[in-house]
C-alpha cells in the first residue's frame, strides 16, 4: 500500500517537473522573441528615412 502512494507520488512529482521545465523553456521563447521585437524596433527608430524609403518603393513596386 505505501509503496503504491510512493510512486504516485513519484508521477506527480515528475509531472511537476515536467510541467516547470516545460514553462521555463516557453518563458525563454517569449524572452527571445522579444528581444528580437526590440531589436527591430530600435534599428527601426535609428534608421526610419531609411526604413520610410524602404516602404515607399515596396509600395510602388507592388503597387506598378
Amino acid at each position: 500500500m505505501s509503496s503504491s502512494l510512493i510512486e504516485l507520488y513519484k508521477k506527480n512529482i515528475k509531472g511537476k517537473i515536467e510541467e516547470i521545465k516545460f514553462s521555463v523553456i516557453t518563458e525563454k521563447n517569449n524572452l527571445d522573441d522579444y528581444q528580437e521585437a526590440s531589436e527591430f524596433q530600435n534599428f527601426r527608430i535609428k534608421f526610419q528615412g531609411l526604413f520610410n524609403f524602404f516602404i515607399k518603393l515596396f509600395k510602388k513596386l507592388s503597387l506598378g
